[in-house]
């Protein structure tokens, strides 16, 4: 492995950490590529792990049946980036010692690094590294990054003790939250890629199988300024999928999006986007990837 490539498998690396707390904070308060669903399983295509009762948590669940959910997947090169969404599934081992990750219906055991309660760091950094740790929530924020000489990829996902679709309201269900994730510049130049914020509501109706809603955001990259747009997709299952679609003006762009319900009684949504968007002024389009988190 020559110079530059040290340098760009340590500097994805270190990216996916530094946003891995950023979306910790996000989801508090509430790239030139292409992107798209799922290859193999499919998104919606496993049998998901649900809630138990009103009392279950991802903490209890994730060493039991394990916790699942969505995955937003960045696949980087020494020169291109490109962005895809993925069903995700993980259990940790009673002892903690051992994670078992499943994405797109494949799955691998990963020794732990860093033990926490409820989950902690496993793999081998940076090669192929998984961080994850259960909690009292419905859903909590997951990592998965791995590099490999000038290439790499990451991933952000939400995931957790899904709804049993016994318990979906039936009617009109609106979330309201918080979403945001990496802008990769074209070219894959990461002085020049950076971060997306924003807010989002999104209302499901699990009968008539619609979801639509609406989203601002600001983008901070090599060019910066704030956008709006729409929110429009499917119900399935216990799900949702579809596209956001940027139309105000300075920017364009569309990003599927796919989540789950988490909890008993369906008390929060979450998931993850992929795709582009392009500023107007400049011509940069930029690869998406990211997550959002609703209640």
């Amino acid at each position: 492995m020559n110079f530059r490539q040290r340098f760009i498998s340590m500097r994805i690396f270190q990216i996916f950490l530094a946003l891995a707390a950023l979306f910790a904070l996000a989801a508090c308060g509430g790239g030139g590529g292409s992107g798209g669903f799922s290859s193999g399983a499919g998104l919606f295509n496993y049998a998901p792990n649900v809630a138990d009762s009103g009392t279950d948590t991802s903490l209890a669940s994730i060493s039991d049946d394990g916790i699942s959910g969505i995955l937003s997947q960045a696949d980087i090169g020494a020169t291109s980036v490109s962005s895809r969404l993925r069903s995700v599934k993980v259990r940790i081992s009673a002892d903690g010692n051992t994670a078992f990750l499943t994405v797109d219906g494949v799955t691998q055991t990963m020794p732990v690094v860093i033990k926490q309660p409820g989950g902690g760091q496993f793999g081998s950094v940076p090669s192929n590294v998984l961080q994850v740790t259960g909690s009292n929530a419905n859903h909590v924020l997951m990592t998965y990054s791995g590099t490999s000489g000038a290439s790499g990829f990451g991933g952000f996902g939400y995931v957790g003790i899904e709804s049993p679709t016994a318990r979906l309201p039936t009617s009109d269900a609106s979330y309201s939250g918080s979403w945001g994730g990496q802008a990769y510049h074209p070219g894959n130049s990461f002085a020049n890629s950076g971060v997306v914020l924003g807010n989002m509501d999104v209302t499901l109706n699990f009968q008539t199988g619609s979801a639509a809603g609406s989203f601002t955001g600001n983008l901070n990259a090599a060019d910066t300024g704030s956008f709006s747009g729409t929110i429009s997709g499917n119900t399935s299952g216990n799900g949702a999928a579809g596209t956001m679609t940027i139309n105000s003006s300075g920017f364009s762009g569309a990003m599927p999006f796919a989540g789950k319900t988490f909890g008993f009684n369906a008390e929060d949504f979450a998931g993850g986007f992929a795709g582009s968007m392009t500023a107007d002024g400049s011509g940069r389009t930029y690869s998406m990837t990211g997550t959002f988190s609703l209640n």
